[in-house]
């Protein structure tokens, strides 16, 4: 199938496409309340803003570009929830402008529009209003670093590539992978080693990453790299040392299908790659996409944003084996191709109903906003600009932003050992400027995140009935939060 055309008429197309797009996010999805991390990153920038040090005053265990975008977020905007999500949408149609770019290198303009279409419109992005946790932020510094590598710009790939490292940490597979094809080029049908390109990039990355770090490191010491290099690669490989589960591979399996159940066009129509003789062309972005996947699996702990990563990637590959005449008729000459072109019609109705349902999931929540402006009404009307508020929830850092309330010593992160957080518990019990506690009231397991910790601590139950009166209950839908009033 030909889709040729200009690059002038290409980019009002997708002038257009992105329109839609920011339309239907402004109308639709920018309307619904979802508690995700984005408000606890959001309070670390708030709280660096007003001075806090990250690593050392508050626990954070990423590296400290995206903490500080969120400051820079609060300092201009304040607490402007629409500004957050807003900023979430700005980088997703920077990486479809540069999946647009990279895709036109080798096919023609149709295609790149195909493929900026298959990603913008697949059901995780559509819903990714709701936040990304540092991922599309990541992926913005990746898809540009990919971009150049391909233009032969090999230290400034680096440079980028560094910066998605100062984001987030899960980064590296994408990385590896770029490395190895910068080494290894096949002329004449022989492997030749280009040591010369792999030495760019890696200085580019280094001449960033390396410096930055051991900032951090000389300004906040172990705080630092304990929390960013230490703390989290443990718990995420190893497990146990910050998380309470282990979780099954049977479970990082299924986790991955709930994904794939949302975006089934673009997560099964790359592996036809499989069944085509071409798949040298497009073996770079094949690779990526399979060896993230293997490096999803072998963490303890799988988050969805952890996929976004390789979305980009799945629609570089799906655009020309659906629309590409060369792939398109070598896929449907092989008699096997035939029966999985229909199961693709088939899963694609699965797709759009699971859109939909998990849509009308979603929307159900926004109700739960109400519990949680009815809490801050509560807290704002008793309580001082100095007064400390602390819970186990996500919604606690929603809930201080909107009240211009500080968690008591910035302890936005509950994934701590058992006997850390009894620890944290006795700094804490003398302290008179700890007014509210939220206590979310639910079941002992979560049907995607496991075991939730320290909720279920005797210790912590008891410590609330030692300094705080009688809870008020909030309750919508199905969840259910108690605010305790504490040394009134």
């Amino acid at each position: 199938m030909h889709l040729n055309m200009t690059h002038k008429k290409a980019l009002k197309i997708y002038f257009v496409i992105a329109t839609i797009f920011i339309l239907l996010q402004l109308t639709i999805f920018f309307n619904i309340f979802q508690l995700t991390d984005d408000f606890t990153y959001f309070y670390i920038g708030k709280a660096i803003t007003e001075g806090s040090y990250p690593y050392k005053e508050i626990m954070a265990v990423h590296p400290p570009l995206h903490y500080y975008m969120m400051a820079m977020i609060y300092a201009i905007f304040g607490a402007n929830f629409f500004i957050l999500k807003f900023f979430v949408m700005i980088n997703i149609l920077i990486i479809s402008y540069f999946l647009f770019k990279i895709v036109s290198l080798k096919y023609n303009y149709g295609i790149s529009l195909v493929s900026v279409v298959l990603f913008l419109f697949s059901g995780t992005i559509l819903e990714s209003a709701y936040g990304s946790a540092g991922a599309f932020e990541t992926l913005t510094f990746i898809i540009i670093a990919y971009y150049l590598f391909l233009k032969n710009k090999l230290f400034f790939s680096g440079i980028f590539f560094a910066l998605g490292g100062l984001t987030r940490l899960y980064f590296f597979p994408i990385f590896l992978i770029v490395l190895f094809f910068s080494l290894i080029k096949i002329e004449n049908s022989k492997i030749v080693m280009k040591y010369k390109n792999t030495l760019k990039i890696i200085f580019g990355f280094l001449v960033l990453f390396v410096p930055v770090n051991l900032f951090f490191i000389l300004k906040y010491g172990s705080g630092y790299y304990l929390g960013v290099f230490t703390q989290q690669i443990l718990s995420e490989i190893y497990g146990g040392y910050l998380r309470r589960v282990d979780y099954p591979l049977t479970w990082k399996l299924n986790a991955i299908w709930q994904m794939a159940k949302m975006n089934i066009v673009i997560f099964f129509v790359p592996f036809l790659l499989l069944l085509s003789k071409r798949i040298k062309s497009l073996a770079m972005p094949f690779l990526i996409i399979i060896s993230y996947i293997i490096f999803i699996l072998n963490l303890n702990e799988i988050f969805p944003h952890y996929f976004y990563l390789i979305f980009p990637f799945l629609a570089m590959i799906s655009a020309p084996l659906l629309f590409e005449k060369q792939y398109f008729f070598a896929l449907i000459n092989n008699h096997l191709s035939k029966i999985l072109v229909v199961s693709i019609l088939v899963f694609f109705s699965i797709s759009i109903a699971t859109i939909v349902q998990n849509y009308n999931l979603i929307k159900e929540s926004t109700d739960n906003e109400k519990s949680f402006l009815a809490i801050v009404d509560e807290i704002s009307a008793n309580s001082g600009p100095n007064d400390k508020i602390f819970g186990s929830d996500a919604g606690t850092h929603f809930i201080a932003l909107k009240s211009d309330r500080r968690i008591i010593m910035d302890f936005v992160d509950q994934r701590v050992p058992d006997n850390a957080f009894r620890q944290f518990l006795e700094l804490i019990k003398n302290r008179n400027d700890l007014k509210f506690i939220i206590f979310e009231l639910r079941g002992t397991q979560d049907a995607y995140y496991g075991f939730r910790g320290i909720n279920n601590l005797p210790e912590y139950r008891k410590f609330i009935g030692s300094i705080c009166g009688e809870g008020k209950g909030y309750s919508e839908n199905n969840l259910t939060y108690a605010l305790y009033p504490c040394n009134q």
